[in-house]
């Protein structure tokens, strides 16, 4: 039973780095012309964006007991290099991937919010990121087919807290990346 959880760590872990790589190379380079540009989410900057990603970050980190603070007045990039590793040392170490956090969904163990949340959540919000500053739209490929067939079933109680719009329909034959994204309620 150890040997399966510890493979289900892993690829949590593995996931988590894979879509911390996009999102973060979707922060290089930023200006502050484009952390105002207005994303896919309605009301939300760049910077809105890459602050709830990075929130996301410490209030799981914290839930571990860790003691993380936030780079005040450091840019973007700077902030996610530092919450980024952390979380990902977390979700990494069978001790604290397999601790039971606090989540708004309930108590579960870290690998569980960061394989059933964080990650999907991290995922949609790089294609907004990149939607508003004109950066590389496509998305690991393996992550979205991961994340949609995970969302899917969660159709309506996405809608019923507001954490995303209606679903839109994607147009006939549309990727498996537009599929996600319409489902998301968002416009590709």
């Amino acid at each position: 039973m150890q040997v399966c959880e510890d493979a289900e760590m892993s690829t949590t872990a593995e996931k988590f780095v894979t879509v911390n790589q996009g999102f973060r190379a979707r922060l290089v380079g930023l200006t502050e012309e484009q952390l105002a540009a207005p994303t896919p989410c309605e009301g939300w900057t760049a910077n809105d964006c890459i602050d709830h990603v990075l929130s996301i970050y410490l209030m799981v980190l914290t839930s571990t007991g860790a003691d993380v603070q936030d780079l005040e007045g450091a840019s973007p990039l700077e902030r996610f290099d530092h919450l980024a590793p952390l979380l990902e040392a977390a979700v990494s170490d069978p001790v604290t991937g397999g601790q039971e956090v606090k989540s708004p969904f309930g108590p579960m163990a870290l690998k569980q919010l960061v394989s059933g949340i964080v990650i999907h959540d991290t995922l949609v919000h790089t294609w907004d990121l990149a939607k508003a500053v004109d950066g590389d739209l496509q998305l690991d490929e393996e992550l979205v087919t991961e994340s949609f067939a995970k969302m899917l079933p969660m159709d309506e109680g996405l809608r019923n807290h507001g954490a995303f719009a209606e679903k839109r329909s994607a147009p006939e034959g549309a990727d498996i990346q537009t599929q996600f994204l319409s489902f998301l309620g968002r416009t590709v």
